[in-house]
């Protein structure tokens, strides 16, 4: 009677572990997508922002070249270029750490050896 008693009792523990460990896949899966989904929304908004300081790079450069600008404010629109192509270049790193943490997360990849 006591084998089958603590049988049973490692069942119940063994059925207890793998509710809990599929409810915590279940979060990590909801986490990284949520993750990759904000990722790409600021990838997006990085991409705009390039857009915007190009064109306002080549306002400020005619502007300059017909004397309606200052080279400082030449100076502080390509400075402007510059941060917003890094600003572009974090964000799809961090889109694609995200899709990274997603395939993981459902199983796609391995993780890495610690």
């Amino acid at each position: 009677m006591g084998r089958i008693k603590l049988a049973k009792t490692d069942l119940a523990i063994a059925k207890e572990t793998l509710r809990q460990s599929y409810y915590k896949v279940i979060g990590d899966v909801w986490s990284a997508y949520y993750a990759l989904d904000a990722a790409r929304h600021q990838a997006e908004a990085a991409r705009a922002q390039l857009a915007a300081a190009t064109g306002a790079l080549e306002l400020t450069q005619a502007g300059y070249q017909n004397g309606l600008n200052t080279l400082l404010e030449l100076v502080a629109s390509q400075n402007d270029l510059a941060n917003a192509r890094l600003i572009k270049i974090q964000g799809e790193n961090n889109f694609f750490l995200a899709l990274a943490r997603l395939a993981n997360a459902v199983g796609n990849i391995a993780e890495s050896p610690k």
